[in-house]
């Protein structure tokens, strides 16, 4: 009986069954382990998310640093362009607006000084006289000193605007680098999750096959004489195994004696009527006078 058991819930193409089944699992589970490792050695990312959180944090500080830098150059380009309208004027500006330059301030108060001189002497004398043209000289000469710092001033903030722009086109090339980066990470972390997936679907699948096998092989006939022994040889009986007849009759009648006795005290324990001359004295206190058989 075992052995026909064992034929038809485990037939020997079983075992090659499983083992076969288990064999390509173990295959593909190899296989896709050696894409990943390919994966992460042609990435050099062996950790994405850790990368990927990395380049937000340095992303992030590139930004605020842009925002810094732009505004600057925002300043920085908005003051060139004020030198360069007012470098044209030809009205002689005093340039008073610059105070970060101690020489173009000094030549502003001189020059200042100068045209009010001017105009006194103007006042006083003629146009063509040697005062007048001497005060005219001093403030020719005076302006074109003050317009020389004030262009050295202004090519030297255009230098530094240029500066600032080189740093922004640096950033924002930085910037678009660590963006592309992450698109690159996002695609291998993608990667890596579906063959992570394969990895764990053919994994259960070769455990189950490899248990089957194991489990084909341990009830084979080749260990059947370790597994199975006859403990003792079967005969037939004499009579029937149930019911047996003493023990159902000695049941019986223990089961109705006892219920025969319960149901008794029941009735005799809630029947609460007179049953005899001594039950009316004792329940109504009154004597009796006379008694009337029931038959």
């Amino acid at each position: 009986y075992i052995d026909y058991r064992n034929r038809v819930y485990y037939p020997v193409e079983s075992g090659e069954y499983f083992t076969d089944n288990a064999e390509r699992y173990r295959r593909k589970l190899a296989g896709k382990e050696s894409e990943l490792l390919a994966l992460v050695r042609s990435t050099s990312v062996a950790d994405p998310g850790t990368e990927l959180a990395n380049n937000l944090v340095v992303k992030q500080n590139l930004q605020l640093q842009l925002n810094v830098l732009q505004n600057e150059a925002i300043d920085k380009e908005g003051l060139v362009q004020h030198l360069e309208e007012r470098l044209r004027d030809d009205t002689m500006p005093l340039f008073s607006f610059i105070e970060n330059v101690p020489a173009i301030v000094e030549l502003s108060k001189k020059l200042q000084d100068l045209l009010v001189e001017r105009g006194a002497v103007l006042r006083a004398y003629t146009p063509e006289s040697d005062r007048a043209k001497l005060v005219t000289k001093h403030l020719a000469d005076t302006y074109a000193a003050l317009r020389k710092e004030v262009i050295n001033y202004k090519d030297n903030e255009g230098a530094q605007l240029r500066s600032i722009q080189e740093k922004i086109d640096s950033i924002q090339e930085r910037i678009g680098g660590i963006d592309q980066a992450n698109v690159k990470i996002k695609e291998q972390m993608i990667a890596e999750e579906g063959i992570e997936r394969d990895i764990t679907v053919y994994h259960s699948s070769f455990d189950a096959f490899a248990k089957r096998r194991e489990e084909s092989v341990a009830v084979s006939d080749a260990n059947m004489p370790s597994s199975v022994s006859i403990v003792k040889k079967a005969f037939p009986s004499d009579g029937p195994v149930f019911p047996k007849k003493l023990l159902v009759i000695l049941f019986g009648l223990l089961v109705g004696f006892v219920s025969g006795f319960a149901l008794g005290f029941l009735i005799e324990y809630f029947d609460h009527t007179f049953k005899k001359p001594s039950d009316v004295e004792r329940m109504t206190g009154m004597p009796v006078i006379v008694s009337i058989a029931y038959k």
